[in-house]
């Protein structure tokens, strides 16, 4: 059984989508997005513990119209990572995402991992006083309470994951930024690394 599933959520702001060809999947993910409730006899059921996750009408028309586009910002947000990777490969103390030979990266952000001699958030704040705003875009997972309490996790489990959060910084990028933004950061980010 073939199962097909897309979140869709940053074209809607916040909610989202998940499309599936299960019909069984389907059903459940109705039922957890409203509470868990289903229709039993015509009667409403609480059959899962399930949360609030209904999108507003606003939220599913954005969605629907963003659908429309979505190719196009996707092309667009390649030519930004295509733009910062032109300019930042090979600077030293810092990695661009890696291309993958057959892989197509959408760019939900885009990630570089900054040598350990960096201290990230001193960075992160200097290209702030440079009018830059910059994340962190990265999380290591087994370093949140819930997951490490539940699983009985330590910082040392998984240390790609804590080299990805603590050096990594996630630069700017959406369908409107420009080749002239693009080159700004580049410029201050590579003058405040080297």
């Amino acid at each position: 059984m073939s199962r097909v599933t897309v979140s869709l959520s940053q074209a809607t702001g916040e909610g989202g989508a998940v499309v599936t060809n299960d019909d069984s999947l389907a059903a459940k993910l109705r039922a957890l997005r409203n509470h868990g409730i289903e229709l039993t006899n015509g009667k409403i059921d609480f059959t899962f513990a399930g949360f609030n996750y209904r999108m507003t009408d606003f939220q599913a028309a954005l969605g629907y119209f963003q659908m429309l586009v979505i190719d196009a910002f996707i092309q667009e947000r390649i030519l930004v990572a295509d733009g910062y990777n032109t300019r930042l490969s090979g600077v030293p103390f810092l990695k661009t995402p890696a291309l993958i030979a057959g892989r197509k990266n959408v760019y939900q952000t885009y990630h570089v991992l900054l040598d350990s001699k960096i201290n990230r958030d001193d960075l992160k704040k200097a290209m702030l006083e440079k009018g830059i705003e910059t994340n962190y875009g990265a999380n290591a997972l087994h370093l949140l309470q819930f997951y490490r309490e539940k699983y009985h996790l330590h910082e040392d489990d998984f240390p790609n994951s804590v080299i990805s959060y603590r050096q990594g910084l996630a630069l700017p990028l959406s369908h409107y930024v420009n080749e002239a933004e693009i080159i700004t950061v580049c410029k201050q980010l590579t003058s405040l690394i080297q």
